[in-house]
């Protein structure tokens, strides 16, 4: 499967990465069963398991529920430590690549 981040998005994605590897720091060294969730805008989700992985993904509330009946699609990805590692190196050349992101308003 795949995700596909919107500058605004991938924005704020690039904004709580540091949050994101403080919640793999401590899932790494035990110090909590950690369940980090960060909404990334228009139902989009970055979250940390305790199965070591880093989940991308678009969730959907169900007709009539409320939001804490949201479920993931199957629009999204899923990371492994070294790929968040890998992903988050290349913010930098990213924002470099492209400049416009960098100054998107969150």
């Amino acid at each position: 499967m795949r995700v596909m981040l919107s500058a605004r998005r991938w924005a704020q994605f690039a904004a709580i990465h540091k949050q994101v590897d403080n919640a793999v720091k401590e899932l790494i060294c035990k110090k909590l069963p950690l369940a980090f969730c960060a909404h990334l805008g228009d139902g989009y989700y970055v979250s940390v398991k305790s199965d070591w992985d880093v989940d991308l993904s678009h969730f959907y509330v169900p007709y009539c529920h409320m939001y804490l009946y949201a479920h993931p699609t199957r629009s999204g990805i899923s990371l492994c430590l070294d790929e968040l590692v890998e992903l988050v190196g290349l913010i930098p050349y990213i924002h470099d690549q492209h400049p416009d992101l960098v100054n998107v308003i969150i």
